[in-house]
């Protein structure tokens, strides 16, 4: 969910000339945060596109998801009696980041309704996401997996036609399968007409 889009600019204008905030500039390839890092800010993202990634024993890299301009990181950490970042924070072009300090996020809260509702809200979807996710996780075949991936993003997005915000190799580490296996598996639903794909999307047609 994108902050700008839910949160009144003129509102979100006046948190910015009220309270006392940081904004940092952050070049293409910087790490900024690293697995076991503290969770100290809620942050905005004003420009560019961050990736969480972490690299597993065998050292293959895997992207969880991206962050882009006007997305939040934080919002269930800060909060959290374990709030240690679980992956790395990596930019993946030339970014600015908004940082507001716990302290600051409680008292702007307790100041302005909306902006608790926006992050109330925020948490409660990324608790939906999670459960998402492990119900597609613990799904039994691949075909299962790419299938309630495929529903929870139509539910998501609101149409039938998938955004890919992330690689094929990407989504291929979310499934915890390999590349070729996953394209072998798209191609099969594709040739029994269940779906129709290009590199950025995917279009739900039978499923």
């Amino acid at each position: 969910m994108n902050l700008f889009n839910d949160l009144d600019k003129t509102i979100f204008r006046e948190i910015l000339n009220k309270y006392d905030y940081k904004i940092k500039a952050y070049k293409k390839g910087t790490t900024i945060y690293f697995e076991g890092d503290l969770c100290k800010n809620y942050d905005i993202i004003i420009e560019g596109t961050l990736s969480i990634q972490n690299i597993d024993n065998d050292g293959n890299l895997h992207t969880l998801c991206n962050f882009k301009r006007g997305d939040v990181l934080g919002e269930v950490l800060i909060f959290s009696s374990e709030n240690f970042y679980p992956m790395n924070v990596i930019c993946l072009e030339d970014s600015k980041i908004l940082h507001l300090e716990k302290d600051l996020v409680i008292k702007i809260c307790q100041e302005n309704i909306e902006f608790l509702q926006i992050l109330l809200l925020k948490i409660s979807n990324k608790a939906l996401e999670l459960k998402n996710k492990v119900k597609i996780l613990t799904s039994k075949s691949l075909r299962d997996k790419i299938i309630n991936f495929l529903l929870t993003q139509e539910k998501i997005q609101k149409s039938r036609t998938i955004k890919l915000k992330i690689t094929k190799t990407d989504l291929a580490s979310y499934f915890s399968v390999q590349r070729t296996s996953l394209s072998r598996e798209l191609k099969k639903m594709k040739d029994e007409n269940l779906i129709d794909y290009d590199s950025k999307t995917v279009t739900i047609i039978n499923l």
